[in-house]
């Protein structure tokens, strides 16, 4: 029997794709060119640049914690399947429609974005377009792409990745060598400047900074990448963005100078950095900055697509929406329905805002990148929650280099922190919204995140009459067919995985991967059997 061994070039290109697409999914670039100078202005906090650091922690510990579980869950088809084995079945349905909201929202909300970004020079150009009429052909362009195989919207969003690079070294240059009037100061980096404003408002802009981070696992089987590959470009993008952030961030203050920073946010919170890099190379350096922005947001808003779409594919194979939505075509398995379904929401969302006289930025960016932080910082929590339970109940005696103990404690301690997190956005959304405090979007928002849990919630019991089998499975307690017998094991050490050539929403059986042989031609067990039907 041959024996097929590691590719270290093939692997480290997996890799450095997935990171790609870690970093791709914020799009930091649009984040420097009017995210910095606009959270400013919203929260008045001068030291963004330690929050991010401190967030960026947050969230490598975050990694780890998931990391572990995935060594000990490797049929996971996303963080959802953590929470179902940690805390139940519906908890992890109710995780399911957090996560399912999340990528919506964000989705929508960067679609708002570039319709901001594309329309104000259009119309200072003269030319009287609307915002939506830019945001339904992007979404037809996002759509068209999000059907293609991972491998194209892989190259596309790495691609993105590098022409971000040169506008940003771009900034960082004119801020070193034309600081402002203070010289290169480092105000923004002393702990007291954390305290300078509104914590609860900078944390709800910056948590937006980091959602997507778990592509790389979500992406995991599409790009046919190990759990080891899928763990090390985490790893990798996550410190890519928190060096991206912290030094960008600080270097806008740099140019404002200093303590002048939220002042000068507040007077040009859109166009502080772009007018920077005007008044230092000229126009043209500043429209080649625009131009990579909005391809930058662009490709993020592609990102966010290509996981809803994935999402809602498998949560819809393990029963949380229809089956029509678990829809895969061709071998690459291309989750079809669920683009389909991504792009007319996204069209009818942004028309149902266009008609109301919503603005791009002000209503749609805002309001539907608030639901979305918010949602997904919720499900973060209830899942490292989920994963501290896991091990706690857990008979293995070790995990990793620091053990189960050291999981347990990543687990408790990235749960608590984002559990402060939250707290603290919800607490002070009328600044994040810039909005009256106690309006109707400051509870409005936090009770969808929630109504989205509880539905989840529901749906597990509806589908546990429906079809127990699948609640056990998501749950940990569906026995499997042992290797060459009828007899039935443990789900945890099975090897399920979803659909077949149809795209059925079915499990389907396939060998686990300490099994060698398992699966081939000539074993009883085929590798499209459905042991349901």
């Amino acid at each position: 029997m041959s024996v097929t061994t590691p590719n270290p070039p093939r692997s480290l290109a997996k890799m450095l794709v997935l990171a790609a697409v870690v970093v791709a999914v914020p799009a930091p670039i649009t984040l420097l060119s009017g995210g910095v100078s606009s959270i400013g202005a919203a929260s008045g906090v001068l030291g963004l640049p330690l929050l991010y650091g401190a967030l960026g922690v947050i969230m490598l510990v975050s990694a780890a914690a998931w990391s572990a579980a995935s060594r000990q869950i490797p049929d996971a088809n996303g963080l959802y399947t953590f929470a179902g084995r940690g805390l139940g079945a519906a908890v992890g349905y109710g995780v399911a429609a957090l996560g399912a909201v999340a990528y919506t929202s964000m989705t929508i909300a960067n679609v708002g974005l570039i319709g901001e970004e594309i329309i104000a020079p259009l119309h200072e150009a003269g030319v009287g377009a609307e915002w939506w009429m830019i945001a339904v052909p992007v979404v037809a362009l996002i759509g068209f792409l999000g059907t293609t195989s991972f491998r194209v919207r892989a190259i596309v969003l790495a691609a993105i990745v590098v022409i971000q690079l040169p506008g940003i070294f771009l900034f960082d240059l004119s801020a070193l060598t034309k600081p402002g009037p203070e010289g290169v100061t480092t105000e923004a980096l002393d702990p007291t400047s954390v305290f300078s404003g509104s914590i609860g408002a900078a944390v709800g802009f910056l948590a937006l900074t980091y959602v997507g981070v778990e592509a790389g696992r979500v992406f995991q089987n599409e790009s046919n990448a190990g759990r080891r590959v899928a763990s090390k470009a985490t790893y990798l993008g996550i410190l890519g963005l928190v060096a991206l952030y912290v030094t960008s961030t600080w270097l806008v203050t740099v140019v404002t100078g200093g303590e002048d920073f939220v002042v000068e946010a507040k007077d040009n919170p859109i166009f502080l950095v772009p007018d920077s890099i005007e008044a230092n190379f000229g126009v043209g350096a500043a429209n080649a900055f625009f131009l990579i922005t909005t391809i930058s947001t662009i490709g993020a808003t592609l990102a966010f697509h290509s996981l809803a779409a994935r999402h809602l594919q498998v949560t819809a194979a393990d029963g949380l929406l229809p089956a029509w939505f678990a829809k895969e075509h061709g071998p690459r398995r291309v989750p079809l329905h669920g683009s389909w379904a991504m792009s007319g929401l996204s069209i009818v969302v942004l028309l149902a805002f266009a008609v109301g006289g919503a603005e791009p930025y002000q209503d749609v960016f805002l309001i539907m990148s608030h639901l979305g932080a918010l949602s997904s910082v919720l499900m973060f929590v209830v899942v490292f929650f989920a994963i501290a339970v896991y091990f706690l109940r857990s008979d293995s005696e070790s995990d990793g280099f620091f053990g189960w103990e050291g999981v347990l404690i990543a687990a408790l301690t990235a749960g608590v922190a984002l559990a402060s997190l939250l707290v603290l956005t919800v607490a002070e959304s009328d600044a994040r919204l810039g909005v009256e405090p106690l309006s109707v979007l400051t509870w409005l928002l936090p009770l969808l995140a929630v109504l989205a849990f509880v539905g989840g919630l529901v749906r597990a019991q509806v589908v546990r009459s429906s079809r127990p089998e699948l609640v056990e499975r998501l749950a940990g307690t569906r026995k499997a067919p042992a290797p060459g017998t009828e007899e039935w094991i443990d789900a945890d050490t099975s090897g399920w995985s979803v659909g077949g050539s149809d795209g059925a929403a079915l499990p389907t059986w396939q060998a686990p991967p300490a099994q060698p042989g398992y699966g081939q031609p000539g074993h009883p067990v085929k590798e499209n059997h459905h042991p349901y039907r």
